[in-house]
């Protein structure tokens, strides 16, 4: 029992990911109060006054010797003073802003998934608060190959994963595979991140591992809603797919598991959660499916055939949002939490509208499974075509309705649309957030498929496919 109780200390603390980082080729290193010249394994001032040398041990941890003797200590895992780094090419102080979006704009990271190297010397800072202080941690990237593969798993529950892959589900494979495997989705993913804010675990701590990604620092961590999402999309598509094409089931099961498995290591790597979050996340994900997958046929065709349908399914996601317990500290998760349920609702009632303009219509039945055939060609470039001019529509109607939500919801509040502060605390974020996404996934299942159409690139099975 003592055993299991250490193993349950190890996986939930913060030392494993750590450990997982280097072996994966991540060299941690660490910058405390004062000055250095630069992020190496070891670095004083030679000015003759009171310096930093930063040491690596062979924990992960770092210690700081100050060059007049007084003292020499390792740094503990939290509670760190305040930092700042400066060298020749740059000089920066990262503070964790609710509005940044998980960026740091020092002109070398970019996007909210750092790429852990600066054009300097192939090294990376980060930073870790509490409320009082905190600390820098940095980290060099030694296997790129890695980073590159942990990332993409990382990106498989990304915004840009749903901008991309469901509407590649969507206009180029099966919509109704696609549909059922969003039910599933949003149902699980709303209760997970509901999970999240009433568990309130902290993600690992910084040091000693390196958080090698920002946008979800401010959000918890206890179940990993990424495992969530990587175990739910695989796992669904392919019991859908099931009931519809004939495959080996096995191969299916391999790339399912494969997927889960990269998206579950990628955010023990990057430092986001312990593994204590992820079998969670995966567990949770587990349990659920089965009793979900087993509804999602009478689901997926009610909300399509229903005439009540719109109603329900609007006002009830909506309503989900708009009540979804708020955290005395602001997060990301509300406003995520929107963009999921809406995606449901707006996919369900595109679909719903195009049955109810008699688009839809069911093929002939058929108890027989259909033979999955190699694409050919023309599948290839039309796909193309449709997933380039699709994308690219629904990222402008991304800008034009993000705009058009924000001035019309603030006018409403009363609120400035440059305040960003009052509209967190008033939850403004999730109508705005509710009604774009909610637009662009209507406008994914009618008006988009219908452009194919004229422009003669559809896929005229998606019109049958009940």
């Amino acid at each position: 029992m003592g055993r299991l109780k250490d193993l349950y200390q190890y996986l939930k603390g913060p030392q494993h990911v750590a450990d997982f980082q280097r072996f994966c080729g991540i060299e941690i290193l660490a910058v405390t109060q004062d000055s250095v010249q630069s992020v190496v394994p070891q670095s004083s001032h030679q000015n003759g006054k009171s310096g930093t040398t930063v040491q690596k041990s062979e924990t992960g941890l770092v210690g700081v010797s100050h060059r007049n003797g007084d003292s020499t200590r390792p740094n503990p895992t939290n509670g760190y003073n305040g930092t700042r780094k400066t060298s020749n090419s740059m000089t920066e102080e990262t503070e964790h802003q609710p509005d940044s979006n998980g960026k740091i704009q020092n002109g070398h990271h970019t996007n909210g998934v750092k790429n852990g190297f600066h054009a300097n010397n192939g090294t990376s800072l980060e930073s870790a608060d509490d409320e009082k202080d905190h600390i820098k941690v940095g980290y060099k990237v030694k296997n790129k190959i890695l980073y590159y593969i942990f990332s993409l798993g990382a990106n498989l529950g990304s915004e840009l994963f749903y901008l991309t892959f469901f509407p590649f589900l969507i206009w180029n494979v099966n919509t109704k595979i696609a549909r059922q495997m969003i039910i599933t989705w949003h149902i699980l993913m709303y209760f997970g991140q509901m999970l999240k804010d009433y568990i309130q675990w902290p993600r690992p701590s910084s040091p000693p591992a390196a958080k090698l990604e920002k946008r979800f620092e401010l959000e918890y961590g206890m179940p990993s809603t990424h495992a969530v999402v990587g175990t739910t999309v695989p796992f669904s598509i392919l019991v859908a797919a099931s009931r519809i094409y004939q495959f080996p089931f096995s191969i299916g099961l391999v790339l399912a598991m494969s997927w889960t498995t990269l998206v579950a290591f990628s955010r023990v790597y990057l430092g986001m959660h312990t593994a204590l979050d992820v079998i969670a996340g995966i567990l949770y994900a587990g349990v659920s499916l089965p009793l979900l997958l087993s509804y999602t046929d009478q689901i997926d065709y009610w909300q399509v055939t229903s005439p009540y349908a719109p109603i329900f399914t609007l006002g009830l996601s909506f309503l989900m949002c708009w009540y979804y317990p708020k955290q005395e500290k602001w997060t990301i998760t509300r406003g995520d939490t929107a963009n999921i349920m809406s995606i449901g609702s707006g996919v369900a009632i595109g679909t719903w509208l195009n049955y109810q303009l008699g688009w839809l219509v069911p093929a002939s039945s058929s108890a027989e499974l259909l033979l999955i055939t190699w694409p050919s060609m023309t599948w290839f470039i039309h796909s193309t075509v449709r997933l380039g001019v699709g994308v690219a529509i629904l990222a402008n109607l991304r800008i034009l309705f993000k705009k058009v939500f924000l001035t019309l919801v603030c006018y409403l509040a009363g609120v400035d649309k440059d305040d960003i502060h009052t509209q967190r605390k008033l939850g403004l974020e999730v109508p705005v957030r509710y009604g774009t996404i909610w637009s662009m996934s209507f406008f994914l299942t009618v008006a988009v498929p219908f452009l194919f159409q004229m422009l003669g690139v559809h896929r005229p099975e998606s019109y049958t496919e009940l």
